[in-house]
């Protein structure tokens, strides 16, 4: 029996590497970029992944770098991995923004290598089923992607095996790509083992002991090469530089395993060889309703981590979102402009970013036109009638107790609690029994840890070092109508542990659609969990067993999970420094959740604030029997270690915050 096993390696080269000043990129290319080339040169198949982006910043630094690359491209010495023109998180963009990235990266890459790669590398390993397409009709072969966390969420049907062949993502519309693993574990190895951390016996015992007989593909590494004999910076204890050149490090252990018996180095294309083995070529997904949005390593690192935490990551994305949409109107958009875009949706800006290159973004992102306009949720009806004028009872009744506040509309019947804030006591659309969103009341689950009120449309804001803060006061709210567009309004000021709050809540009449919006000034500089929008499903109005999510996560196509029989916890800590561990792109600003019957559709404009969402559906006894706990929440600040407080993006409108419920009935997705 062949016992080879076929090692391959991506070297990942980003001259926009978060924490790396710009006058510090001749030094990365001198230090890291030419011994990778003259290691290929020696004779190993190592190869090479970068952006557009990456390839032009070289260029115009190192000219000579660029056409040794393409000289070893076009003499088979390395094999050139593709990705896009920038390396943005593909399930936070919109797709016509994923497709021009990815576009323009491959102009690139023939104008300055003169090839037209065939397998790309997911960015930051972000991967969505909707990216499949995209990758598709771009025309690559096959993607690289990360074995460990989608592994770990599918580890009950798939086999462990499986992770030494190729095998096929599949995507939402039904179509496939051939699919080469890269692996989180045995990279941090072999970064271990460049850093002086374990030796090369210590490598080659792990390879042995993770591998079998029959011949199989590993993958030594997938990671950056900006790490090898220099240090970005990121972390205060990332390993001391030795004397002992690490590149050094690596051309020896090259050496020792083109010694041994069973391996042989290869570049990733051969690794599709394999696909005839009975462990390859599965159809498989990757994502997960626990995860629809897998990344590479540890959990600590998610879709969190340039979402909703850095230094203003919600509000760097929306100041994206604006620029995209003007961008979309335009038809004279030039390439530079997209190019632009596309490098300011870069992950880098929305992590370690460095002070000056901060200052920097800011600057361009003022030059694209990102702050020159405010989404205005809170512009005034002009012509608004007090609750007592004309015109108002035709349409919505209003009745008031000390708890409550109820308001009937052709629409449906909302009812609100007065002594929390204008929390959503229940929501039944007209003609139906049961209330789609409501608050479920302390008591309602027999299960001590449920022991609390789960409340709907309100405000919680878990602040490090501080006491849990809540809009959940008692409130007496101004009531308006606009005739003319016939909805009604309560608006509310609410003085919160950290400040005040202004809230409203708008129905419209005919619509069974409610809007909630926030004014909050003293978030801005907040370090912790903030969750603007909390939705609790009333569980009776739902069947478990048919009860779905579906979202937008950078594709044309909505991605659906079933929550028939998962328990999901998007929100649950990985660590007391990291707030989530999972959730969603909602790139149209939109996520669907309900069954067969009943759905309800919640939205949060993009360009108004690009909240990412969080989704919780657990099951809990009640004193019944057995149901369920389901909540999402629209998330504007979460906790990890690339979360720091200000200076925050001067965007117009940032304190403003707003999304809708819509109740829907026999949606086309809940069949």
């Amino acid at each position: 029996m062949n016992k080879t096993i076929k090692i391959y390696s991506v070297f990942h080269l980003n001259l926009s590497f978060s924490s790396i000043e710009e006058r510090d990129r001749p030094v990365v290319i001198e230090r890291c970029y030419w011994p990778l080339l003259r290691l290929i040169k020696d004779g190993y198949p190592l190869s090479v992944e970068a952006s557009g982006l990456t390839l032009e910043q070289i260029r115009d630094i190192d000219p000579k770098w660029i056409d040794e690359l393409r000289a070893l491209i076009h003499s088979d010495k390395t094999e050139f991995i593709g990705s896009g023109y920038a390396q943005i998180i593909g399930p936070l963009v919109p797709y016509i923004a994923n497709r021009k990235n990815i576009e323009l990266g491959m102009q690139v890459y023939q104008e300055l290598l003169g090839i037209t790669p065939h397998i790309a590398l997911v960015s930051e390993m972000a991967y969505s089923p909707s990216l499949v397409d995209l990758y598709l009709e771009a025309g690559f072969k096959a993607i690289l992607m990360d074995w460990a966390n989608p592994y770990s969420q599918n580890s009950e049907n798939w086999d462990y095996n499986w992770r030494y062949y190729p095998q096929r993502a599949t995507s939402t519309s039904g179509k496939t790509i051939k699919l080469i693993w890269l692996d989180s574990i045995p990279f941090q190895r072999f970064q271990r083992y460049v850093h002086g951390e374990i030796d090369v016996d210590d490598l080659l015992e792990f390879i042995e002991k993770t591998t079998s007989s029959g011949s199989m593909a590993f993958p030594l590494y997938g990671n950056d090469a900006e790490i090898f004999d220099y240090r970005p910076g990121r972390f205060e204890a990332e390993p001391e530089l030795a004397e002992e050149s690490e590149w050094g490090r690596i051309g020896a252990l090259l050496d020792v395993m083109s010694e041994h018996e069973r391996c042989e180095f290869v570049h990733p294309s051969a690794v599709l060889a394999l696909t005839g083995n009975d462990n390859g070529d599965h159809e498989l997904k990757l994502e997960s309703a626990n995860d629809p949005i897998p990344v590479k390593k540890q959990p600590k690192y998610n879709i969190m981590r340039w979402s909703a935490t850095g230094r203003d990551d919600v509000w760097a994305n929306t100041a994206c979102w604006r620029v995209f949409n003007r961008l979309r109107e335009d038809p004279s958009a030039s390439p530079q402009q997209w190019k632009t875009l596309c490098r300011l949706w870069g992950s880098d800006y929305r992590t370690h970013i460095t002070e000056s290159r901060w200052r920097d973004f800011n600057l361009d992102l003022a030059d694209a036109g990102a702050f020159s306009k405010r989404s205005g949720v809170f512009r005034r009806v002009e012509d608004a009638l007090r609750l007592q004028m004309t015109g108002l009872n035709s349409v919505f009744q209003v009745q008031r107790s000390r708890r409550n506040i109820i308001i009937q509309a052709p629409c449906g019947t909302l009812n609100l609690r007065l002594l929390r804030g204008l929390a959503i006591e229940g929501f039944w659309p007209n003609g139906d029994d049961q209330s789609l969103v409501r608050t479920l009341p302390h008591g309602y689950f027999s299960d001590i840890n449920w022991g609390a009120d789960f409340y709907s449309g309100h405000l919680v804001a878990q602040i490090v070092g501080r006491p849990q803060v809540t809009d959940l006061e008692k409130v007496d709210p101004s009531v308006f109508y606009d005739p003319d567009n016939r909805f009604i309004d309560l608006e509310a000021h609410i003085e919160t542990l950290s400040g005040p709050v202004f809230k409203r809540i708008r129905l419209y009449a005919e619509e069974p659609r409610i809007e909630v919006s926030y004014r909050i000034n003293w978030i801005e500089n907040t370090q912790g969990s903030i969750h603007i929008g909390n939705i609790t499903l009333n569980p009776p109005g739902f069947d478990r067993s048919k009860l779905f999510y579906a979202v937008h996560n950078g594709g044309q196509d909505w991605e659906r999970h079933s929550l028939a029989e998962h328990n999901v916890d998007h929100m649950r800590a990985p660590s007391f420094m990291v707030s989530a561990r999972a959730g969603m792109g909602m790139t149209e600003g939109k996520v669907i959740i309900g069954d067969d019957k009943r759905q309800i559709l919640v939205e949060c404009p993009r360009e108004v604030v690009a909240m990412p969402a969080l989704l919780t559906c657990k099951t809990v006894p009640t004193w019944q029997g057995k149901s369920y706990f389901c909540r999402l929440a629209l998330s504007t600040r979460e906790i990890d270690d690339t979360a720091r407080p200000g200076p925050n993006l001067p965007v117009p409108g940032r304190s403003e915050y707003t999304y809708s419920i819509t109740a829907l009935k026999d949606h086309a997705l809940g069949r």
